[in-house]
C-alpha cells in the first residue's frame, strides 16, 4: 500500500500525469493499493497499470479527499468503480493479512461505498 497527494487518476481533476512513473514502479513492486488525496471528492478506481489500461493485477487508486475546506463536483473517468460528490467524511481502512478493507464513511454516519482488495 502507498499513501500520496497526487493521484495518477481522477476524474475532472486532480490527476497528475508526473506521478505515471512512480506508479510504474509500485505495480513492479506489488503494491496493490494507493490512497491519495488532491481532489476534494470521493473516487475509487477498478485495478489500473500505469497507462490507464484495466488489470486484475494493477493498483487499485482511491482518492480520499472529503475533508478540508470544500468539495468539488467531478465528473465520471475510465474504469472509475465508484464516486461521490459532495459529501464531507473520512476513509476507514482495515488491513489484513491478504486484504484491505476500505470504506467511505460521511460525517453524519453513513457509509458511501465499500471495497475489499485482494493483496500479495
Amino acid at each position: 500500500m502507498a499513501i500520496m497527494h497526487n493521484p495518477l487518476y481522477a476524474g475532472t481533476f486532480g490527476a497528475t500525469s508526473a506521478v505515471r512513473p512512480l506508479w510504474a514502479v509500485m505495480q513492479r513492486y506489488g503494491v496493490d493499493l494507493v490512497v491519495t488525496g488532491h481532489a476534494h471528492n470521493y473516487q475509487r478506481f477498478y485495478p489500473q497499470d500505469e497507462n490507464g489500461n484495466a488489470t486484475p493485477t494493477g493498483i487499485t487508486e482511491i482518492i480520499a479527499g472529503t475533508g478540508g475546506a470544500s468539495l468539488q463536483t467531478l465528473s465520471t473517468a475510465p474504469n472509475q468503480a465508484a464516486h461521490v460528490n459532495h459529501a464531507f467524511g473520512v476513509l476507514a481502512l482495515s488491513l489484513a493479512p491478504g486484504a484491505a478493507t476500505t470504506s467511505l464513511r460521511t460525517t453524519d454516519g453513513r457509509v458511501l461505498d465499500t471495497t475489499i482488495t485482494t493483496c500479495h
